[in-house]
């Protein structure tokens, strides 16, 4: 229901403890029609405020398919590395467009880094 209705990309983000309990959900980021920048220092240093020891990451595509762009890979590698440097998990990753969604961790795409 957050991006009911949304013409620009929005990101949000859930920050959870160890037991998988919400602490808060947040706008993050907001950008044009098929584009938000996020900011890995702001996204970083709202998951330390709220000590969080986990992050969902949710965006939408309002024109396009609920499926991972190279950008949005190339993103959340990006998030997750600065999420780990402070000991902070990046859970999943989700796409929503319409009424479908993607999630990159049910797509095998946030396995554990080797």
């Amino acid at each position: 229901p957050y991006f009911y209705g949304v013409r620009v990309e929005q990101v949000y983000a859930a920050f959870v403890d160890d037991d998988l309990r919400l602490i808060s959900c947040r706008l993050l980021f907001e950008g044009s029609v098929n584009q938000a920048a996020v900011n890995l220092r702001k996204l970083v240093e709202t998951a330390l405020r709220d000590r969080a020891t986990g992050v969902i990451l949710a965006h939408n595509h309002p024109a396009g398919q609920a499926l991972p762009s190279v950008e949005d890979r190339e993103t959340t590698l990006a998030i997750r590395s600065a999420l780990n440097t402070v000991q902070i998990r990046l859970l999943d990753h989700i796409i929503v467009s319409g009424g479908e969604y993607c999630s990159m961790a049910e797509g095998g795409f946030l396995k554990p880094e080797a």
